[in-house]
């Protein structure tokens, strides 16, 4: 779940979506954004949520320093409650 390589679930996603003409993605649950930046690096449009602040500030900083902001949106969300 943690780390600074992307998951292994990401890796196999990006071939599928890349077999299937996929250019925009929602990640729920972002974290820090490993698959985030992955998946811009990739060439895809991320939509990126997380109900943490620090994970989004994680996110936007490293989207800003490798030069993929302009592929990735996030937003902060709060917990679902019934």
């Amino acid at each position: 779940m943690y780390g600074t390589k992307p998951s292994i679930a990401a890796l196999k996603a990006v071939e599928t979506f890349k077999k299937n003409g996929v250019k925009n993605i929602i990640e729920l649950g972002a974290g820090q954004g490993r698959d985030t930046i992955f998946f811009a690096k990739e060439g895809f449009k991320v939509f990126a949520l997380d109900y943490t602040l620090s994970g989004i500030n994680s996110i936007k900083s490293k989207a800003e320093s490798l030069g993929l902001a302009h592929l990735i949106k996030t937003k902060q969300t709060t917990a679902y409650e019934s």
